[in-house]
């Protein structure tokens, strides 16, 4: 969801991403995230250029989860 405004006689749309924490997380709550959530807010006038996005997380380090049972060889 998206949200507009004006500040200052300029406007701006903003709205959040980023796959975080499920709304239902209550609390305070310091557990690592890989996608931690983003507020973006863009002037409809503006001229900056986009920042370089983060390279994604190295998964190579976690364990993988077990195959599903009926893809496991017998």
């Amino acid at each position: 969801m998206a949200i507009t405004y004006v500040a200052d006689g300029k406007q701006y749309v903003a709205f959040q991403d980023g796959m975080g924490r499920p709304a239902a997380t209550v609390g305070p709550n310091d557990a690592k995230i890989d996608n931690p959530p983003m507020m973006f807010v863009f002037a409809l006038d503006g001229k900056a250029e986009m920042p370089t996005p983060a390279p994604p997380p190295n998964n190579n380090n976690r364990p993988q989860p077990p195959p599903a049972p009926e893809l496991q060889q017998r």
